[in-house]
């Protein structure tokens, strides 16, 4: 304990330290990296907490602590007084203090009188929780519903447990409001981006995996705990992708949207899947705006009269002018019916003259959410960021203080340089709900300007306590579509991938292209865009059974298998426009798509050769080299065959009359496939070896 006690310092000097040194780079500013691996702790689970209680001045390093000893009630109290808690004196102060003291303490101390109101519900999975006092189950409720506590392995909270030092330090750091330097405000963002309906929790609740959004909502919680001033953010492509939200036509994506406090959302290029009627109503029943400024009415300078430019929120007394941004590579990658009447400007254009109208009119903070696509690391810094937002930015002449991106699945937390030569943060929380991003702006508070920010993405753990109202509404929807999700399809012995090799092959690529063979009579070959693969085909965990319900996840988009008479060279310039999609994707370039898939040929290709010129080989199935002047059937799906995913070729035989669409839906191609297969037993399926690749660049 006296160890303890020699650590756990007043630290005022260590406080009014931090607050010149923050002041004294106020004059520009500052995006850094969130770093809580720096302090010197010896290796704890609790280390990275104490750290971040470092960095506020709360605690001084020391190697040789132990975070296992128990503490007192006045420790904790001290602790808590230290990182802006608020207690009165306790006459109890060098008694031990359980974990259900502790808990009272703490939700007392941030929550105020939010504590009575917490849910009970949530503690119904934790059986020893029932003979805690009621003042304790209610802050309890309040800290679970927050993401402040978890409870142990076994469903067990130990309520009479003493408190440790590393329990009281994680508590702590994540339940209360940063330390600041007087004079300085804090506004945050957080952002998830491209759920794409992925309401529902890994069944596993394995770490990376999907989160669900009753877990996703007590990790928003969380921040709203730690920074009242946060403002949420959805990040686009919400709601095209899962049974559960395509088959109620977005409704059970955007019914939880609703009920979860998103400020604002970007809306994305799946947004257009199910064409503008229905966007129309997805914007028109949001709460949150959904907001593109750089969609026009072909030919015109008018916007189409469902696209909001901007919105403007108050936050902590700023006034906060947000642009949205939809990527203007919707227009290749969106059935092009749909879009065909609709024009995606330069979002650096547009971006500078909304920025310089928002500023004219008040704004002090200016925001830019952008269903965009970004990347981390650039050849001279790991930190920046790459991709189209990155080259968007380049072009800002206009201040803007953030900027958050999607698109690319990717978790993105760094800056993009404006054409200033400005950091600008930039954040990306992967997809399908499976991260979370956050920027934190410090501002000072008397010239208003941003002296510093934070990016940070991070994966909330998937043993959080899911909120019972957001678990309430997803049962509800699960329950609608349950009669369609769980038809029965087979089993597989194991999954089947969707990662591509180097040279762009998938397993689950090979096997949907398998099934495409089957879709209409005369078909020989088959391409399927590997964008329309959106996950691994996986049954249930416990028995390897396949429902409708996993196959739809793999196939959301309902495309319709499409024939196309077209000549053997017209096949190879098929496969290399493809191809120059799939080696931008690799160089992290604008415009790139993933790589098309193939049955009923094999091709080898050079990743040195330029565009166009890069297939060496391209046979049939039983070796023969495809006759470029041969005329085979190939079976594509709609999409495609309009010219998406940059595929020019396909368009213009669309024209020649050279195309007819079967109406047969893809995703139920692919089930009867499945079913052919399995239907003496259950399916192993690997790599099926039809493209290789010579040149690839090394790692």
């Amino acid at each position: 304990m006296k160890r303890i006690n020699r650590w756990i310092t007043v630290v005022l000097a260590a406080s009014m330290l931090l607050a010149s040194s923050f002041l004294a780079n106020a004059a520009g500013p500052r995006v850094v990296p969130l770093k809580l691996d720096d302090c010197g702790f010896a290796a704890h689970w609790a280390a990275t907490y104490a750290c971040d209680l470092q960095h506020q001045g709360v605690l001084t390093a020391n190697a040789n602590v132990s975070f296992d000893e128990t503490i007192t009630r006045g420790y904790f109290a001290n602790l808590l007084m230290m990182a802006n808690g608020s207690l009165a004196a306790d006459p109890r102060a060098k008694e031990p203090l359980t974990r259900q003291e502790a808990f009272v303490l703490l939700a007392n101390a941030v929550g105020g009188q939010a504590v009575a109101g917490a849910d009970l519900k949530v503690l119904a999975k934790y059986p020893d929780a029932e003979a805690m006092t009621a003042e304790g189950k209610q802050a309890l409720a309040f800290l679970m519903l927050n993401g402040v506590v978890q409870g142990k392995l076994g469903g067990k909270i130990s309520p009479q447990e003493n408190l440790t030092l590393g329990e009281a330090v994680k508590l702590i750091a994540t339940a209360v409001p940063e330390k600041l330097p007087a004079g300085t405000e804090k506004i945050s963002v957080v952002l998830y981006n491209d759920l794409h309906g992925h309401l529902v929790q890994d069944a596993q609740k394995r770490a990376n995996y999907d989160l669900g959004v009753s877990v996703l909502t007590t990790a928003m919680n969380g921040q709203l705990l730690k920074n009242p001033n946060t403002v949420l953010i959805d990040g686009g492509d919400t709601y095209q992708g899962t049974p559960i939200s395509n088959l109620s036509a977005g409704e059970a994506s955007l019914d939880w949207r609703n009920n979860v406090g998103v400020k604002v959302a970007a809306i994305g290029n799946h947004e257009f899947d199910w064409k503008i009627p229905t966007l129309e109503k997805l914007i028109a029943g949001s709460k949150a705006p959904m907001i593109t400024a750089n969609i026009f009415n072909k030919g015109t300078d008018t916007r189409p009269d469902w696209a909001t430019p901007t919105h403007v929120l108050e936050v902590a007394g700023y006034k906060i002018g947000i642009i949205g941004i939809t990527t203007p590579a919707t227009a290749g990658i969106v059935l092009p019916s749909i879009v065909e009447n609709l024009e995606f400007r330069d979002p650096a254009v547009v971006i500078n003259a909304e920025a310089k109208k928002l500023r004219a009119e008040g704004a002090d903070l200016v925001f830019v959410v952008t269903h965009g696509a970004a990347s981390q690391g650039a050849p001279d810094d790991p930190f920046k960021v790459s991709d189209e937002v990155a080259i968007w930015i380049k072009g800002v002449t206009e201040k803007v203080d953030l900027v958050t991106a999607a698109h690319s699945h990717l978790r993105v937390a760094g800056y993009a340089l404006d054409a200033q030569g400005n950091q600008v943060p930039v954040v990306q929380a992967g997809s399908y709900g499976q991260a979370l991003a956050r920027i934190d702006l410090y501002i000072e508070k008397v010239t208003g300007e941003v002296t510093k920010a934070v990016p940070a993405v991070w994966t909330p753990s998937p043993t959080l306590a899911p909120t019972p109202w957001a678990e309430a509404l997803v049962a509800k929807w699960q329950a609608a579509v349950k009669p369609i999700e769980t038809r029965p399809v087979g089993k597989l012995t194991a999954k089947i991938s969707r990662t591509p090799t180097e040279a762009g092959e998938m397993p689950l690529g090979d096997f949907i292209a398998d099934g495409m063979l089957t879709a209409a009579p005369g078909v020989t070959i088959a391409i399927m865009n590997g964008g329309g693969i959106r996950a691994d085909l996986e049954g249930d965990p416990a028995t390897g059974e396949v429902n409708f319900g996993h196959m739809f996840t793999v196939q959301p988009f309902g495309n319709t298998i499409v024939t196309v008479d077209m000549t053997g060279a017209q096949l190879k310039l098929v496969l290399e426009q493809g191809l120059i999609s799939y080696v931008k994707m690799i160089e992290n370039k604008p415009g790139s798509h993933r790589p098309m898939q193939v049955a009923g040929i094999s091709f080898k290709w050079d990743y040195a050769k330029a565009d166009g010129e890069r297939i060496l080989e391209l046979n049939l199935a039983n070796g023969q080299p495809v006759d470029p002047n041969a005329t085979y059937k190939v079976a594509v799906n709609n999409f495609m065959a309009g010219g998406g995913d940059d595929l020019p070729i396909l368009k213009e035989l669309q024209v020649a009359g050279k195309q007819v669409d079967t109406g047969v839906v893809d995703v139920e191609v692919t089930v009867e496939h499945f079913k052919t297969v399995t239907a003496g037993g259950p399916l192993t399926y690997g790599l099926q070896n039809r493209i290789s690749v010579v040149n690839f660049p090394k790692k």
